[in-house]
C-alpha cells in the first residue's frame, strides 16, 4: 500500500492565521459566558421576556429623566445631540457594529443587575 504523501508545508499566512484562530479559541474556551444571538421571532416566551426585562431594567433613569442606560445607547441615534449616527455614510457597517456591541453590553448588565 502507497504510503500517504506529506502535508505540504504551511506558508507564512497560514501560520499567522492559525496562531490567531488558537487564541480566539483559547478566549471561547476561558470565557465564562456564550452568547447566543437569536432572532426575536424565534425565541421561547422565557427568552422573550427575560429580553424585554432586561429593556424595562435599561428603561430606568438612573438621575432623573433622560438618564437611562436605554436613552444613553438610544443617543447615539441622534437625539439630543450629539449626533453620532452614521446611517446613509459608508462608514455605517463599522459604526453600527460597535453600537450594537454597546447595546448588547448593556443588556448583559441590566440582565446580571436583574440578578441572572
Amino acid at each position: 500500500e502507497p504510503e500517504p504523501e506529506p502535508e505540504p508545508e504551511p506558508q507564512p499566512e497560514q501560520e499567522a492565521t492559525a496562531v490567531v484562530d488558537a487564541k480566539a479559541e483559547e478566549k471561547i474556551a476561558d470565557s465564562d459566558i456564550a452568547v447566543v444571538r437569536k432572532e426575536i421571532r424565534a425565541m421561547s416566551k422565557e427568552e422573550t421576556d427575560r429580553f424585554f426585562d432586561c429593556v424595562d431594567k435599561m428603561l430606568e433613569n438612573k438621575d432623573g429623566p433622560g438618564t437611562s442606560e436605554f436613552y444613553r445607547c438610544a443617543s447615539y441615534h441622534g437625539q439630543p445631540p450629539p449626533i453620532y449616527c452614521q446611517h446613509g455614510r459608508e462608514t455605517f457597517p463599522g459604526w453600527h457594529r460597535i453600537y450594537l456591541m454597546d447595546f448588547e453590553k448593556a443588556l448583559q448588565a441590566a440582565d446580571k443587575a436583574l440578578g441572572r
